[in-house]
């Protein structure tokens, strides 16, 4: 083998070995869900619900506000979905007592995988909410209709899910 092939096959081997200690350093995580002892997949209409509840739980304690920051995730393109997304939170957390005064809802910058609503209490990252691609957060009334629960947006004459 000549030097320039073994110069090649160190090269390639060490770029391999990088990324696999990357991959196994976050086991293929987001970062914040890993901090959180969640994985990545989208959590359902009871999951939710009770974390929320939790929120709500921390920031009465504490009497604080309560941050929450929508981010869309990969192939999400529509800012409605993160306006919805929100308007989800809003609802269900004033519905429970939460005063609109106490609640700050914003955007923020994109994530890889699903899109997800991040909350923080007394400015510590507290929660997240995962949200399946390009659809609502199914929180509160879990019944078969989702379209008939309270706290998702209304969107007349379309469907549920936006791109």
């Amino acid at each position: 083998m000549t030097k320039a092939g073994i110069f090649i096959l160190l090269g390639s081997l060490f770029v391999m070995s990088a990324v696999t200690s990357q991959a196994l350093s976050t086991n293929g995580q987001d970062p914040v869900l890993q901090k959180l002892g969640l994985g990545n997949g989208f959590g359902n209409c009871e999951i939710n619900s009770a974390t929320l509840d939790n929120v709500r739980s921390g920031a009465e304690e504490q009497n604080v506000t309560v941050i929450a920051i929508a981010r869309l995730g990969k192939g999400e393109i529509s800012r409605e979905l993160n306006r919805r997304r929100l308007y989800t939170i809003r609802a269900y957390l004033s519905r429970r007592g939460v005063r609109s005064e106490k609640l700050i809802l914003t955007e923020g910058d994109r994530v890889g995988g699903y899109g997800r609503v991040d909350f923080y209490v007394e400015g510590k990252l507290f929660a997240a909410l995962v949200a399946d691609t390009y659809k609502d957060l199914p929180v509160g009334d879990c019944t078969e209709n989702p379209y008939a629960n309270p706290y998702y947006l209304p969107r007349k004459g379309k469907s549920r899910w936006c791109r």
